[in-house]
């Protein structure tokens, strides 16, 4: 009965997303607005705006890779286009700076 309830929580922790590259600036401009002002967390709230904004960027460009390696390319095209998709996963697994 308890390996249930293991496996049962261990699926749960399978559920949870992967952090964003936006996560910490999020969760800074969060925990800035609980205890001051919009004009005193403003700094923040610019940084998460900023930062979603080249998250949707490289997930265009992602998209648009993916679009182009189905069609015919030459082995250089497609070494280009898949070392750009391989940055473009590097620079959305590290955190968006957060203001000091």
């Amino acid at each position: 009965m308890s390996s249930n309830n293991s496996s049962g929580f261990v699926k749960n922790e399978n559920r949870r997303p992967p952090p964003t590259m936006c996560d910490s600036v999020r969760a800074a401009s969060l925990k800035c607005s609980e205890t001051n002002s919009k004009f005193d967390c403003q700094i923040f709230f610019e940084a998460a705006t900023k930062c979603r904004s080249e998250k949707t960027k490289l997930e265009d460009e992602e998209k648009n890779i993916k679009k182009y390696l189905n069609e015919e390319l030459t082995d250089s095209q497609r070494i280009s286009l898949q070392n750009r998709m391989d940055e473009i996963k590097i620079i959305k697994s590290k955190q968006y700076p957060v203001p000091n």
